[in-house]
C-alpha cells in the first residue's frame, strides 16, 4: 500500500481504490509499511479499514489484522482471514 506510510502515499492509494468502481468491496489491512496505523482510518475513506477487527460482509464473516497480528484475538467462524504474514500451523483450527 505504501512505502513509508507518508499522507501523500495514503491519499494516492485511496484515490486509486476510489477509481476501482467495478469492485464493490474494499477491505484493507496495514502491513509492515504503515505503522502509524492511527492514520489509516481517517484518509482510506474508499475502503473498509480492518485492524484487529471482524465484519459481515455479503454474509462472510471476515477478520483482518495488522502486520503485527495477535493471533490469539482471532475469533473462530471466520470464513476469510486477512493477515500480513502467514497463520501459524496452530491456527487451523479456528478457520
Amino acid at each position: 500500500m505504501t512505502q513509508r506510510c507518508k499522507k501523500k502515499e495514503l491519499k494516492a492509494f485511496n484515490n486509486w481504490l476510489g477509481e476501482q468502481t467495478h469492485i464493490r468491496h474494499k477491505i484493507v489491512i496495514a502491513g509492515n509499511h504503515e505503522k502509524q496505523s492511527e492514520l489509516l482510518k481517517p484518509i482510506l475513506t474508499n475502503c473498509i479499514v480492518l485492524e484487529d477487527e471482524r465484519i459481515k460482509v455479503l454474509g462472510l464473516h471476515i477478520y483482518g489484522t495488522t502486520w503485527k497480528a495477535d493471533w490469539s484475538k482471532i475469533p473462530e467462524g471466520l470464513h476469510i482471514l486477512l493477515a500480513h504474514s502467514p497463520p501459524s500451523k496452530d491456527l487451523a483450527f479456528v478457520i
